[in-house]
């Protein structure tokens, strides 16, 4: 496999179609409060990082070029959505997983997904950084708002 491939599928793993895909494996295993947890938080980061990026564009390191404000909310690098959506994924989904070194997976996960974001240049540090706090943050906030039993 070439570093580049590698890099892409290490990146997708933070992308919209796995995010989805694993709100539907909680929903057939008939797990309501994980599959709702994961949808408000997908909403949530979805709307903060759309409102960040129209009130604070930053230019990715390979910049993209826009003629619309929804190209330019596209083309911003701050904060970085696919950071903050694999952070939330995996902090959920170990709450209702429970599984012996699932944290330690999870970890290793955020990284590549953050590293293969940097190393593509899409991002810069600050930029992943900052995507795995608004990440958490809604994560949690999501856990202690809708509580519930796996």
């Amino acid at each position: 496999m070439h570093y580049e491939e590698f890099l892409n599928d290490s990146s997708s793993l933070g992308g919209f179609t796995a995010y989805i895909a694993v709100i539907l494996l909680f929903f057939l295993t008939e797990n309501p409060v994980a599959v709702n947890q994961l949808l408000v938080s997908f909403v949530a980061i979805s709307v903060l990082i759309v409102a960040t990026r129209i009130l604070h564009y930053k230019e990715r390191p390979i910049k993209r070029p826009y003629e619309s404000w929804l190209e330019k909310v596209q083309a911003s690098s701050f904060p970085s959505g696919h950071a903050a959506r694999i952070t939330s994924l995996l902090i959920i989904s170990g709450k209702h997983l429970q599984l012996d070194y699932f944290s330690v997976l999870a970890l290793v996960v955020v990284c590549l997904v953050v590293g293969s974001r940097i190393a593509l240049k899409k991002h810069e540090a600050v930029d992943a950084l900052f995507g795995i706090i608004l990440g958490t943050a809604v994560s949690l906030a999501s856990i202690l708002l809708m509580p519930g039993n796996a």
